[in-house]
């Protein structure tokens, strides 16, 4: 299940990581579609509430789709 999975990186430079969604990744990831909403939309609909993004992330633990982000290396933040 993704909730179990670690933080390992699947990529680094020496200023990003990319890694894999998780549900660690929850609130942040809300946080930035709610501030992305106007310019994702009508292109991109995205998680914007909790039970939204719990029900999201079920579609990447069955190995047929991932979600990957991009993080800067220092602070670990979403990009």
């Amino acid at each position: 299940m993704i909730a179990d999975q670690p933080n390992e990186s699947l990529y680094e430079t020496d200023r990003i990581i990319i890694r894999r969604l998780t549900s660690n990744d929850r609130e942040d990831f809300i946080e930035l579609v709610r501030s992305s909403e106007d310019f994702l939309h009508p292109w991109v609909y995205l998680p914007n509430t909790i039970a939204k993004f719990d029900k999201y992330i079920l579609r990447f633990g069955k190995g047929s789709a991932e979600a990957i982000l991009i993080c800067a290396r220092e602070t670990g933040e979403i990009l």
